[in-house]
């Protein structure tokens, strides 16, 4: 399931948005929640430093 998360004025909605999901993802059983963001995406990445942990994974790929 792929899930954009848009909040530019700050309201909250993206942080709820998340607890909704792990929410979610725990009543299934699910034992994580993972996501990817464009390393250029600064301010959805001060949420989900307050959220989550850094896997410190980097995914490469080529477009063929």
């Amino acid at each position: 399931m792929d899930i954009v998360i848009i909040d530019g004025q700050g309201g909250g909605f993206a942080r709820a948005l998340i607890e909704a999901v792990y929410r979610s993802a725990a009543q299934a059983g699910a034992g994580r929640v993972y996501w990817q963001t464009h390393e250029t995406n600064h301010t959805a990445m001060r949420l989900y430093d307050q959220v989550a942990d850094r896997s410190g994974f980097v995914v490469y790929r080529k477009l063929l």
